[in-house]
């Protein structure tokens, strides 16, 4: 029994150490940015969404292009994002979770002629991240759209 106990101890421990791990892991930012003019493909994981690719589409607007920015930005103020990087068109965010703080990277491109942002997010770390960076983007347009007039589709 006092083997079992040690065993499992052990275990979680080293199951702790490995979160640790990643947390600290995660803290160093990918080389991220436009790609031809364009937001970076999702590797093969599935802790990576982006609407240039299939199954996920761009965050639309009506609003002036301007405008829409200044909503956008306020939206990712809302969830808590650290806006990293803007230029014109482009606007990198990360995302740190709660418990061990893993790191999590926005990426948004605005086409204001499709009066649409293409937008990108992805885990630092692991392969598998439960759906969060989907359920992200969810949020993200849910609130632009509540707080814009972007139909949010």
């Amino acid at each position: 029994m006092k083997l079992v106990l040690i065993t499992f101890g052990t275990a979680i421990v080293l199951l702790f150490i490995w979160f640790l791990f990643l947390a600290y892991q995660s803290k160093t930012a990918p080389k991220l940015g436009l790609v031809n003019g364009q937001l970076a493909v999702c590797i093969q994981s599935s802790n990576c969404v982006n609407s240039a690719e299939a199954g996920l589409e761009p965050i639309a607007f009506t609003d002036a292009p301007a405008r829409a920015w200044i909503n956008m930005r306020q939206t990712l103020d809302v969830l808590g994002a650290t806006v990293e990087q803007h230029t014109d068109n482009y606007l990198w965010a990360t995302f740190s979770s709660p418990l061990f703080g893993y790191v999590d990277d926005v990426e948004l491109l605005m086409e204001p002629d499709q009066q649409r942002f293409q937008i990108r997010s992805a885990s630092r770390v692991g392969r598998s991240d439960f759906n969060a960076n989907r359920n992200r983007v969810a949020a993200i347009r849910a609130h632009f759209a509540r707080t814009s007039s972007g139909s949010g589709s």
